[in-house]
């Protein structure tokens, strides 16, 4: 949709939907190919092209137009269009220019994720707290530390409550056990 959303607009300010103005135009470029001076009439006809007092124009006021210019205003009248259908396909250009950076900006976003998404992930498994320190590590991280010293910044900011929730504070290392005060009866 991005890429028409701009005619869907200009739809709308006319007064009609896309459908109808593609419709439209696919029935005229029909007639065009079938009926070169049909199409033409049917054209002018849809642009509702009237004179300065209000009547409207129909395709033999238009061809009088066209042959009573002068040879230099059919030239430029020409040269006008030339530079109005360049602009035009400058202007395609340009959007699906702008499209495909969009597109490649997206793919650059989901493989930055999905590479850092892995390393959190691995790094989740040696640091089981890191759920828990999350929003902590959040902010250690956008301090500017890397995750390594976040977790443990975070860990020192939040300590585990429980023996079993941290096996670096209790369990693991054997000089960090606690004291078993209670003798033996």
């Amino acid at each position: 949709m991005n890429s028409i959303r701009h005619y869907h607009q200009m739809a709308q300010q006319h007064g009609t939907t896309l459908q109808r103005a593609l419709d439209n135009y696919v029935g005229m470029e029909n007639k065009l190919r079938s009926d070169p001076i049909g199409g033409i009439d049917l054209i002018i006809n849809n642009l509702n092209l009237r004179t300065p007092d209000g009547q409207k124009l129909n395709s033999r006021d238009v061809a009088w137009h066209i042959l009573n210019q002068s040879p230099e205003q059919h030239k430029t009248l020409q040269l006008a269009n030339t530079q109005t259908a360049i602009s035009q396909q400058m202007g395609q250009l340009h959007q699906q220019q702008r499209a495909v950076a969009q597109q490649l900006q997206q793919l650059h976003y989901e493989r930055r994720f999905t590479h850092t998404r892995a390393g959190v992930d691995r790094f989740a498994e040696t640091h089981p707290r890191l759920d828990e320190l999350g929003d902590l590590i959040e902010r250690e991280l956008k301090l500017g530390f890397d995750l390594p010293t976040a977790y443990q910044r975070a860990d020192l900011l939040r300590p585990a409550t429980s023996r079993g929730s941290n096996p670096h504070r209790s369990g693991s290392n054997p000089h960090l056990r606690p004291v078993n005060t209670r003798r033996a009866r």
